[in-house]
């Protein structure tokens, strides 16, 4: 099934790496170990009241102050044990499409990864574990000198790349002595910013090799989407960089409709044990991650598909009267209706329809103009 990316390789196949029991784990243990308890059935009423809290000031899109929950040991493990694997996973989806788009560091050395605001690590781990068995060489850079005391903790404890942990304004950018970069992250980094993000992404983006990506994920809401969408365009407009993923073939075509939902990731994936439980008395949509981003290179990244049969949905697949329709963009950007008639449609074919989501690349076989769609009559394995 070709749903997303066509898949990449280093010398196995890549792809989403499951939640590390490891790391779930040592959550666990520094939680039993805070609240005096033998296991994490027995304190789950305070890590409750942690979640509740965090949410409370993750809601908000901007802040004027970014609370350092860090400094807090209640939220620090009820993030570590809710919200860290979610950002650990969130970030592989996107860095999935990059690869596809032709991100491919090359060399003898360790890839580069910077991880700006790192926090406690989930979204550089996270990349880490998508790019085993690659040897990765990572900065974490955050204004927190507990969670960088974390996360230097955390790398010393697993086998999730090589790290260098140190202070930094967001607001007031420094590097000295680092190098250029294969991968700079942006993980929910932008929310604690008031002002002055452009003037901020335009740094780092200079400090990237020139085979290098900016990776910028953002919660999925109005202002975060505007916020990537306008400076996409801006970058377009100046021609000074190019827009690697998501819909780069689309991104690049000024008469393409604004829609901040071009933006959108809606994956699901497999909670860790410690997570469900913390969610049965929570009930929080936790299944289904829902995400902004944006990918950027300083050279031109490979063309998109030619063919009629590639196109990225824009809303999954519904059962009409005697077809299942979809609406995506082709690969020169422009927006289509796309059916396939029922007696096409195996029950393996059917699944494979059912799991398609918004933000899916699909590459459809026998495309051909049926009035105003686009009709097909089975999908292409890539």
């Amino acid at each position: 099934m070709w749903i997303a990316i066509r898949r990449y390789r280093y010398n196995d196949e890549v792809k989403i790496s499951d939640y590390p029991r490891w790391l779930e784990n040592w959550w666990v243990d520094r939680a039993c170990r805070h609240y005096s308890t033998a296991k994490l059935e027995d304190c789950t009423e305070g890590l409750h009241k942690g979640v509740q809290r965090l949410t409370d000031q993750f809601k908000v899109d901007q802040k004027s102050h970014f609370p350092d929950y860090q400094s807090d040991p209640e939220l620090t493990l009820a993030y570590g044990l809710f919200y860290f694997p979610q950002s650990f996973l969130r970030i592989q989806f996107s860095l999935l499409e990059i690869l596809e788009r032709g991100w491919n560091p090359t060399g003898d050395r360790p890839i580069r990864i910077l991880d700006l605001g790192a926090g406690l690590g989930a979204a550089g781990f996270g990349a880490v574990s998508l790019l085993q068995p690659k040897q990765v060489e990572g900065w974490a850079l955050d204004h927190s000198e507990e969670a960088l005391r974390i996360h230097k903790e955390l790398s010393a404890a697993g086998t999730l790349g090589s790290w260098h942990q140190s202070s930094i304004d967001l607001h007031h950018p420094q590097t000295t002595g680092l190098p250029r970069m294969d991968l700079i992250l942006l993980s929910f980094t932008l929310t604690e910013m008031t002002t002055g993000y452009e003037t901020t992404l335009d740094f780092w983006l200079r400090k990237l090799h020139p085979k290098g990506a900016l990776l910028v994920l953002e919660p999925f809401s109005k202002p975060s989407s505007f916020r990537l969408e306008q400076y996409r365009d801006r970058l377009v407009t100046e021609k000074k960089y190019h827009v690697l993923a998501p819909d780069s073939h689309s991104s690049e075509n000024s008469s393409l409709p604004q829609n901040e939902f071009s933006r959108h990731k809606d994956r699901t994936w497999d909670l860790p044990q410690s997570m469900r439980l913390l969610n049965r008395n929570l009930n929080r949509m936790v299944d289904e991650m829902n995400f902004t981003f944006i990918a950027i290179t300083p050279e031109p990244p490979l063309p998109p598909p030619a063919d009629s049969g590639h196109f990225r949905l824009m809303a999954p697949f519904a059962r009409a009267k005697g077809k299942w329709i979809a609406e995506g963009f082709s690969p020169d950007g422009v927006r289509h209706e796309y059916e396939i008639l029922v007696r096409h449609v195996t029950p393996a074919l059917k699944r494979k329809l059912q799991k398609l989501k918004q933000g899916d690349s699909v590459h459809a076989s026998n495309v051909q103009s049926a009035g105003t769609s686009l009709r097909f009559d089975g999908l292409n394995e890539d």
